[in-house]
């Protein structure tokens, strides 16, 4: 209809308004805490730029990483609008509102959830994502730093190891005791095979008993 295609002005105009300082200090920020699908950055700057001509600014929307669809592929936005007025009057028009467009486009049904944020400006945005970045890498630099200790002592053990049993085998081999060495750990395997077998012998027999026993008490 004719009123929502209806743009959107502001009586704030002002000489300096293409100085920077004055530009941060005039805009205003709007936060989406869902973006509809199929949506991207810059269809969300073309859709709002519609009802405010000239008026919308930077967008940066983050990503869903919980996502396994490109539709879905945001999860939440902000988007700069050059005047704080334009930006409030957005949020009061659209918030809780549908998407609109192709009826049988389900983005069409979606409802815009939308709040301006007061005194939030671009830059706080910036520094907000900045430190994210700066916490994350932290981060990950300590858990590679985490991960090459690990290894280094593993490796460290290792080569202990082999030292360790190079002398012992070069002290064995010294006194003449490799061969006896050799034998005896033979022996021990073969001592632990024969322990293991009695043993299931012996629990499989204690089984068999149970299972007579329960035949002759049954009756």
């Amino acid at each position: 209809s004719s009123s929502e295609s209806k743009c959107l002005k502001c009586d704030d105009e002002g000489d300096d308004f293409d100085d920077p300082e004055s530009k941060q200090r005039k805009s205003g920020v709007l936060y989406f805490s869902h973006i509809p699908p199929k949506f991207t950055p810059s269809r969300l700057q073309a859709y709002f730029e519609k009802y405010a001509p000239n008026m919308i600014g930077r967008v940066y929307c983050a990503r869903n990483k919980n996502s396994k669809t490109i539709e879905n592929r945001f999860s939440e936005g902000w988007l700069e609008v050059k005047r704080k007025c334009i930006a409030k009057s957005l949020a009061v028009r659209f918030d809780n509102s549908p998407v609109g467009g192709k009826k049988r486009d389900y983005t069409s049904s979606v409802l815009w959830n939308i709040k301006y944020l007061s005194s939030f400006k671009w830059v706080h945005l910036m520094e907000q994502l900045q430190y994210e970045r700066t916490i994350s890498a932290h981060r990950m630099n300590a858990e590679i730093a985490q991960a090459r200790r690990i290894a280094a002592h593993f490796e460290e053990q290792v080569d202990k190891g082999k030292h360790l049993k190079r002398l012992e085998e070069k002290a064995l081999k010294a006194g003449g005791l490799w061969n006896k060495f050799q034998r005896e750990i033979e022996q021990r395997k073969v001592i632990r095979s024969k322990r293991r077998k009695l043993k299931s012998k012996q629990s499989h027999s204690a089984a068999k008993d149970e299972n007579v026993l329960q035949m002759i008490f049954a009756e």
